[in-house]
């Protein structure tokens, strides 16, 4: 049964914060400040809060262990060191605002877990969408509910009661901040569903996904019951999040409204749009933190794609690398993964129409087959950024160089020269000869840029930024000085030996190349940049899995 409480809705005074986001305020400093709290109890898995039916799904768990302690003890101190901290003031003023003492009438009673889920069915213009926040005891989470009964009453938002499975829900409904008009994306009312389920706060977008999220409590399958979640998941004391993906049930979710848009696209569009979504069968994430630094582990499962990766030795894939490059993103095994990418475009006409479309484009504009002259001619690929201020107000700041190793330079240089023709067909930009660092190529000079190129054996090298930008890799194929930065060092001692590709960043790097022109406001991103601004990324595959592989170690 309804109990319909009649409250009217009143326009706040401007100089006060308007009920809803003072709601808003709430539920965020809650959640956010879960994870600060480490709780004592041991509670239950934060999947268990949503259905199996996820679409896509995010769960929280903040609880103590020796590894997350580590991790907020330095993450507190970067914080400090950046000179940001929540004042006890804002505090106080959180508390003026909301007429309680936040810490102790509604933090202390968190448990350091949550869950969000999109699931499988639509209400009204949007997903269904469920969150969970983790209470205590459930004597605890229906204490809360009392005060945000009292709050909404408070501050005049309009709400109602209703029951389910044993279960009372609070139906919150408040205009819709977008405008008062509604169109067949959006509503002119938002509705919430608040209620406390089973040691937890439970909050939905929709009747039916709370009565779904009531049914998980009562027995029926969540998020642990899918075998895909809990197999390619890391389950470690580390673990403070994970991310989930599942392809099969988006297609359930979005699949009618696809269907509706392929009746007016070419035949064979509804199949290849289910393929392409149901091929990734299903992706976890899982995110560590530890004394070291943090971790992300990205595992996925799909169907077979006839793509079986390569790997190398983090040492190949670096080769090349100038000692100050500020960003790296090497690919050894370019070739087999296009070969066997076009294999798998072959087998659906409607793709292999398109892409034929596109190249045969290309060859009547610039009278090149992208495809048999560059693409099937490219072994290996690997692109660096070595940052430096502009010499020119405006210009390209440092220098970009893509480098490609070919099986036929002699093919590759025509190949150019007839982009050399295009590119000098264009206002603004002139060709010619050039020598860099006793390599012959050429120049392109765009606007305020230069653009060169250089054949040097079997590598393609093109830098954008100043007339001798190519020169950083030219050395060091010269010299073999290799990388050898310390961001990378200490990014290289969490990297597994093989990989078939690599991607490295150092963000401090490149904050400190213009740190000198930075506003003094912005000490704080210049701390952080160093403290956890470099990262690694690496990953392997065969036909029917993938797995990534991001590191964060903390800068000491």
């Amino acid at each position: 049964m309804e109990e319909q409480v009649n409250v009217v809705v009143e326009k706040p005074k401007s100089k006060k914060r308007t009920p809803i986001l003072v709601l808003a305020a709430l539920v965020i400093v809650a959640a956010v400040a879960a994870y600060m709290i480490l709780g004592k109890m041991k509670p239950n898995d934060p999947a268990a809060f949503i259905p199996q039916e996820a679409t896509f799904a995010i769960t929280i768990d903040a609880t103590s262990t020796a590894d997350k302690k580590a991790a907020l003890k330095y993450t507190v101190e970067m914080f400090k060191e950046a000179g940001i901290k929540i004042e006890k003031k804002d505090i106080a003023e959180i508390n003026k605002q909301l007429g309680l003492d936040v810490e102790k009438d509604v933090l202390e009673h968190l448990n350091s877990t949550g869950a969000f889920a999109v699931l499988t069915e639509m209400a009204g213009a949007a997903p269904e969408m469920a969150g969970a926040i983790g209470i205590k005891s459930n004597g605890e989470a229906k204490a809360l509910m009392t005060i945000i009964e009292n709050q909404l009453t408070k501050n005049k938002i309009t709400f109602s009661k209703f029951e389910y499975a044993g279960e009372s829900c609070l139906r919150i409904s408040t205009k819709n901040p977008m405008g008062d008009i509604p169109t067949q994306f959006s509503a002119a009312e938002l509705v919430f569903y608040v209620g406390a389920v089973k040691n937890s706060i439970t909050i939905t977008n929709s009747e039916n996904a709370f009565k779904k999220m009531v049914d998980v409590a009562q027995g029926k399958p969540s998020l642990l019951a899918e075998k895909n979640y809990t197999s390619l998941r890391n389950n470690t004391s580390a673990a403070f999040a994970t991310s989930y993906y599942s392809g099969g049930n988006l297609y359930k979710l979005v699949g009618p409204m696809l269907q509706v848009i392929s009746a007016m696209a070419p035949p064979g569009t509804a199949d290849n749009l289910k393929e392409g979504i149901e091929n990734n069968i299903s992706t976890v994430c899982t995110a560590e933190a530890t004394a070291d630094g943090l971790t992300f582990t990205t595992r996925g499962i799909t169907k077979d794609s006839g793509i079986t990766g390569k790997t190398s030795s983090i040492y190949t894939l670096m080769a090349g690398a100038p000692k100050d490059a500020a960003i790296l993103i090497s690919m050894n095994n370019f070739r087999d993964t296009w070969t066997q990418y076009k294999k798998q475009i072959e087998k659906n006409p409607s793709a292999k129409a398109e892409m034929d479309k596109a190249f045969a484009q290309v060859k009547e504009a610039v009278g090149l087959d992208i495809s048999k002259d560059v693409l099937d001619r490219i072994k290996s690929l690997q692109i660096f950024y070595v940052p430096k201020a502009p010499e020119k107000p405006q210009g390209f700041p440092g220098a970009l160089n893509v480098v490609l190793t070919v099986d036929k330079p002699d093919v590759m240089t025509e190949s150019m020269k007839k982009l050399h023709l295009v590119m000098a067909t264009m206002g603004g930009v002139t060709v010619k000869p050039t020598n860099i660092a006793g390599q012959p190529g050429f120049l392109a000079s765009i606007d305020k840029d230069y653009l060169s190129e250089v054949m040097m054996g079997d590598k393609l090298i093109l830098s954008l930024g100043v007339p001798g930008a190519a020169k950083h890799v030219i050395s060091v194929y010269e010299t073999n000085d290799k990388m050898s930065s310390e961001g990378f060092q200490l990014v290289k001692k969490y990297l597994p030996n093989q990989s078939e590709f690599l991607v490295f960043g150092d963000i401090g790097q490149i904050v400190d190349t213009f740190a000198e022109k930075a506003d003094p406001d912005m000490k704080s991103v210049i701390v952080i940049s160093h403290k956890v601004g470099r990262f690694g990324i690496v990953g392997t595959s065969t036909p029917t899995s993938y797995e990534l592989l991001t590191v964060v170690p903390f800068g000491k």
